[in-house]
């Protein structure tokens, strides 16, 4: 008889037990929007208006991922990781060909060493391609960092 007894207390003790709770929504003087548990906080003002909700809270535990769910995710998330880095390297080599373009244009169209202010032009020109290139140069370099990273990462799997 006791050790029913005990059994059935132990079940008891064992099943969740929802917990409820009420809060409050009101505006203060600044109207900025406050929620809160304690009827005191509330301007006696806004009491006669106010909405109280009530928040339950179970104690259940939240259902178990599967291992293939799981592999499933990640392989979703690098896939898109992969799309995502194609479109980065596509729009690089874009970048690269337009760069390759002007590159060409520049040297077909050098001025006469005579005629200073075409000159100054070109030079300018020259200038101004030569950032381009950098930018270029930077941005590559840390597409190629983050295809290291990624490999990394999947070497690491």
């Amino acid at each position: 008889m006791i050790m029913r007894v005990l059994i059935l207390m132990t079940v008891i003790s064992l099943v969740s037990v929802p917990v409820c709770a009420e809060f409050y929504k009101y505006r203060d003087a600044n109207g900025v929007l406050r929620f809160t548990d304690n009827l005191m906080e509330v301007p006696e003002d806004q009491r006669e208006n106010l909405k109280s909700y009530k928040e339950s809270v179970t104690t259940e535990e939240k259902p178990q991922i599967s291992e293939s769910t799981k592999k499933a995710a990640a392989l979703k998330n690098r896939n898109s990781r992969i799309e995502q880095m194609n479109g980065e390297r596509e729009a690089l080599a874009q970048t690269f060909s337009d760069l390759e373009t002007e590159r060409k244009t520049i040297l077909d169209s050098a001025p006469d060493p005579q005629d200073q202010e075409a000159y100054e032009a070109h030079r300018q020109r020259i200038s101004t391609f030569n950032e381009k290139i950098k930018a270029y140069e930077e941005k590559r370099k840390q597409f190629q960092e983050k295809i290291d990273a990624f490999n990394a990462e999947v070497q690491a799997e």
